[in-house]
């Protein structure tokens, strides 16, 4: 079985800690987690950072989440210096 997770609207300062939370809260359910971005409208560092973050715990814990990040996602992760999607092995060019 698999878990998704839809955001849409801004990912922002103001929603990091509870977009931290849930990820954490589904990384427990033991099953695969979808994350779909593709209506998010609005999205900063501070969210970016977590969802670097949790790709990171995810694989450390050996569990699949898959972003999909949709355009403005996509964007602003390359604009960030990021390979679009967030790969788990992607680090900030120097």
């Amino acid at each position: 079985m698999s878990m998704r997770i839809a955001k849409q609207g801004e990912l922002t300062l103001d929603v990091a800690q509870d977009l931290k939370s849930e990820l954490l809260d589904s990384l427990r359910r033991q099953e695969p987690v979808t994350l779909d971005l593709e209506a998010v409208k609005e999205v900063d560092l501070a969210c970016l950072q977590v969802l670097l973050a949790a790709r990171r715990t995810f694989a450390r814990h050996g569990r699949q989440l898959e972003i999909r990040p949709g355009e403005c996602v996509g964007r602003t992760w390359a604009e960030a210096g990021y390979p679009a999607g967030g790969d788990e092995n992607c680090r900030k060019p120097s």
